[in-house]
């Protein structure tokens, strides 16, 4: 039954959302790691009580100048020890995404509110929303003009007769999400007879934030539909468990799906008296960007601690000029307790 459920959800965002292409928004390929960046239902979603998350991005850099990404996120539960149906999350994002030449850039800080609501012994629902404030921009400090050139000969320190108005553009930004969860009781990450389905739908950028990059010249931001299925599932009688997750990011002409496995062995069991040896495990496998890259990836994780390495090889026609080298990707996660031994302190779970 886990399997056939998470089978077919798989296979439905392959067949619906194949060959859409890239999306607007910043991504990262390692879905589990950064939750809070597509869905603000997520935040509280995790084995502990408080989750910190880093990622860096770097993308095409043999094509020309690269396109970086760094983030980091935090949240945290609140009142799940007193209240026995659920509880509050809280956390906050910020990330800073610059392009190309120019330099165009994205700094972005948004906080996080969700509530946490258990249905009975096996699910829950939680909905969330997100605000913040985002600056764009852009500089020509790197940039080439026709100006420049006197008979001839380039020289940088000639004006390049250009009078545009490129001040940044500041703004603020409201998303939404839900999400339904599925588990098996009394779940931790050591037990290998764990279960646990996570289906959720986010929409950010509900006000259509405006883009000016320069005077006379104003766009808006498209709304982002996004829909994300993860899932974990032990195989009994070993010391593995399959992981599989999906993400599908819908942006005004712009298309995205991530889709793929992680297969996650469990390397040994923690201390039980000196507390010395730390409960591990590594995971490794490969997700698919549809029509754009296949991403194989690892992760290690020790105790509270996790870090994750993937890299995306380019196979789009992009590939011609990227040598099919499309960028690393670093994670980190750290959360507290232990997740490997977290078990619910309230019939709520996550």
């Amino acid at each position: 039954m886990k399997t056939t459920i998470i089978g077919l959800l798989l296979i439905f965002l392959i067949c619906f959302f194949s060959g859409y292409t890239l999306s607007q928004d910043i991504h990262f390929s390692q879905l589990t790691m950064s939750p809070l960046t597509y869905n603000p239902g997520m935040t509280g979603k995790f084995f502990g009580d408080v989750r910190g998350l880093g990622n860096y991005k770097t993308q095409w850099k043999s094509a020309g100048s690269p396109y970086t990404t760094f983030a980091m996120a935090y949240d945290m539960k609140l009142n799940e020890k007193k209240w026995n149906n659920g509880f509050i999350g809280i956390g906050f994002l910020a990330f800073r995404d610059e392009a190309g030449d120019t330099h165009y850039g994205n700094t972005t800080l948004d906080i996080s509110v969700s509530g946490i609501v258990l249905i009975n012994s096996a699910q829950s629902i939680s909905g969330g929303i997100q605000g913040g404030i985002s600056q764009t921009g852009f500089s020509t400090d790197d940039l080439i003009w026709d100006e420049q050139y006197v008979s001839g000969v380039y020289d940088p320190s000639n004006p390049n007769g250009e009078s545009l108005d490129l001040s940044p553009s500041i703004n603020g930004d409201i998303g939404a999400g839900v999400t339904w969860h599925y588990f098996t009781d009394k779940t931790n990450m050591v037990s290998n007879d764990q279960f646990n389905l996570i289906v959720g739908a986010a929409v950010t950028h509900i006000n259509r934030p405006e883009l000016k990059f320069y005077t006379g010249n104003e766009e808006r931001l498209y709304r982002k539909i996004a829909f994300n299925v993860e899932a974990i599932s032990g195989i009994k009688g070993t010391n593995i468990a399959l992981a599989p997750s999906a993400v599908v990011l819908l942006q005004g002409p712009s298309k995205e799906i991530n889709i793929g496995v992680l297969i996650r062995y469990m390397l040994k069991a923690g201390s039980k008296y000196t507390g010395i040896y730390k409960e591990s495990a590594i995971s490794f496998g490969t997700h698919y960007r549809v029509g754009d890259a296949i991403i194989p990836s690892v992760m290690l994780e020790v105790g509270s601690y996790a870090i994750g390495i993937g890299y995306d090889v380019n196979i789009s026609k992009l590939k011609a000029a990227t040598l099919s080298r499309g960028g690393m990707e670093i994670s980190l996660r750290f959360i507290n307790p232990n997740p490997f031994i977290y078990r619910r302190v309230s019939k709520s779970l996550l």
